[in-house]
């Protein structure tokens, strides 16, 4: 039987260049290409999941203005849990193939 492992966090350094100052957020979010949104980014920088030049930095609209080393942790993906909802369908067609409903938008 196996068990799985709880996958670790992600660690990421990048470098802030410049040339023009940068909010903390939108360097970051760019520099993890686009991989994770925004409010996730600045999620992490309130947790204190983020280190400017070895200093936890919290404040997402942090101005990074020189030369400085970022490094976040990224936690681990959450595990989507699904869970069965007792809802009417209405069936309208039902054999050995095909299941036709008629279901409410957005469902």
């Amino acid at each position: 039987m196996m068990t799985s492992q709880p996958t670790p966090e992600r660690v990421e350094t990048f470098w802030f260049a410049g040339p023009e100052r940068q909010r903390l957020d939108r360097f970051l979010t760019q520099a993890l290409a686009g991989e994770y949104s925004r409010s996730r980014v600045q999620q992490w920088i309130r947790e204190g999941r983020v280190q400017v030049a070895g200093k936890t930095v919290t404040k997402p609209g942090f101005w990074l203005e020189h030369p400085v080393p970022v490094e976040v942790r990224i936690p681990p993906p959450r595990a989507a849990t699904v869970e069965p909802e007792p809802i009417p369908l209405d069936v309208l067609f039902e054999n050995e193939d095909v299941l036709v409903i008629n279901k409410p938008a957005g469902m």
